[in-house]
């Protein structure tokens, strides 16, 4: 789900909990990044984050090495140009993210068959790049007919294929439970590592 995080919130917790240095499996999802000081209380334990674009919200925040940008392809209408020059300007880039939620009607919003037919083209622009490829980010959805993630995912992966990707991605809104679940489940049905992208606990 596309949201605005709390900056105070996300910051407060991560100074509540015992971080012994930056981790590049540590990221953060905010769409409201302007200035450089918004990244310095996450810097010293968080090594990447994204804003569900093709690059960072502001120039100042682009210009910044606090923390590794990852552009996204939020749909299959994402601004390919972008990406690349972004990338252009930081070499250091290496990882790109798939589509958002596409089981979910308010997100990507996109049946299999449609995200296949675009993956093609994202996995060549990855490839350009040089830059490792996220699958689409799933989640349980309200939606019908593809609730359950690995339904979309599996008719998905029937058509591009295991090595159309590089990792998969989950998001979670159900606790740390429903997290670590659908992260194992989509790592062992398709044995790949997993990028948890958004998780809450809404209950």
């Amino acid at each position: 789900m596309k949201a605005i995080t709390i900056c105070a919130v996300a910051v407060a917790a991560l100074m509540a909990l015992p971080v012994s240095g930056r981790s590049a499996k540590r990221g953060v999802s905010e769409n409201a990044f302007q200035y450089v000081t918004q990244l310095e209380p996450l810097a010293p334990g968080v090594g990447w984050f994204y804003n569900w674009g093709a690059q960072p919200s502001s120039q100042e925040v682009a210009e910044s090495d606090l923390m590794e940008y990852c552009p996204m392809a939020w749909n299959g209408g994402y601004n390919a140009e972008a990406i690349r020059n972004y990338c252009s300007t930081h070499p250091q880039a290496k990882y790109i993210l798939g589509f958002n939620e596409p089981n979910f009607t308010n997100q990507a919003n996109m049946t299999p068959q449609e995200a296949a037919e675009k993956w093609p083209a994202l996995k060549a622009l990855a490839d350009e790049l040089g830059l490792k490829l996220v699958a689409p980010a799933m989640n349980t959805s309200p939606n019908p007919p593809y609730q359950s993630p690995t339904k979309w995912f599996d008719e998905f992966v029937a058509i591009v294929g295991l090595d159309a990707f590089d990792y998969v991605a989950v998001h979670s809104y159900g606790g740390l439970a429903a997290m670590q679940n659908i992260a194992t489940s989509f790592h062992d049905r398709y044995g790949k590592d997993v990028w948890v992208t958004e998780f809450c606990f809404w209950p």
